[in-house]
């Protein structure tokens, strides 16, 4: 964008869970994201869902479950469904 290199937002949170960057962090860029319409949780939800590990949950636990466990302590809820 004018010259500078950019990424959609679920590429970047793809990214930043690779990185295993600050969970708290994480659920307020998803929060904020599918508040403003940049994120279609459903679509974002299948694609962090190899994360879920990372982060505390079992492995076979869904994509949801985790957008759920990064927004909620954040006091934020995002529209996925199951």
């Amino acid at each position: 964008m004018e010259g500078l290199p950019v990424t959609t937002v679920d590429r970047t949170v793809c990214d930043l869970l690779k990185s295993r960057a600050d969970a708290g962090h994480l659920g307020r860029l998803i929060a904020d994201a599918d508040r403003k319409g940049f994120t279609d949780t459903r679509i974002l939800a299948a694609r962090i869902q190899p994360f879920t590990r990372f982060y505390g949950l079992h492995r076979t636990a869904s994509g949801d479950e985790l957008i759920e466990s990064l927004t909620e302590p954040a006091g934020s809820t995002c529209a996925t469904t199951s």
